[in-house]
């Protein structure tokens, strides 16, 4: 269950990267705008897995489908174009 869950989680937070990707290429709004969704579907990730697990091991598919965003789905992001936080740039949290 916890390999199912590790893989589902994955493809949406890869998917979400494409579409945020190609939703900020195609508006032209910055990229990192989309970070807010993406944490809302990280917490919403683990209350389902901890439901469905019922356990602290639910954190596990949350942890790999992190990791896959912040990897595989920030890669295919910037093939697409505008998926990349600029070097040096701040942003204030007002």
């Amino acid at each position: 269950m916890i390999l199912r869950l590790a893989v589902v989680f994955s493809a949406i937070m890869a998917m979400y990267d494409v579409s945020t990707a190609l939703i900020a290429k195609s508006v032209s709004v910055s990229y990192d705008s989309f970070l807010v969704p993406s944490w809302v579907l990280f917490f919403f990730m683990g209350i389902l897995a901890g439901r469905t697990l019922r356990s602290w091991s639910g954190i596990l598919p949350v942890a790999v489908a992190a990791t896959v965003a912040a990897t595989i789905g920030w890669y295919f992001a910037a093939l697409i174009g505008p998926g990349y936080v600029p070097v040096g740039r701040r942003r204030l949290w007002c």
